[in-house]
């Protein structure tokens, strides 16, 4: 299974126990989850935000905006995983 796919499923679920009773720990548990599987979905930095800083190539995070130098493989401030150009 992919992890786009467990994000399909995971999300589908919340929508389940929201219908059946509400708010439940379960739910919150399965947010969280979502959330940290979205963050290993590679993201690439936000559009136009690549600039040279003291000689490092740098640009912001596509989730969060923090500042990020190549090749960091994730943000330091949010832990989205990133992807600098063609690289899968």
């Amino acid at each position: 299974m992919k992890i786009e796919d467990a994000i399909i499923v995971l999300k589908e679920s919340v929508t389940i126990l929201s219908r059946a009773n509400g708010k439940t720990i379960l739910k919150d548990a399965i947010d969280i989850a979502i959330e940290a599987l979205e963050k290993q979905i590679a993201k690439k930095p936000r559009e136009n935000s690549r600039k040279v800083i003291a000689g490092i190539d740098g640009a912001n995070c596509g989730l969060c905006g923090g500042l990020i130098f190549n090749p960091s493989k994730y943000c330091n401030r949010c832990g989205q995983k990133l992807i600098w150009g063609n690289e899968e």
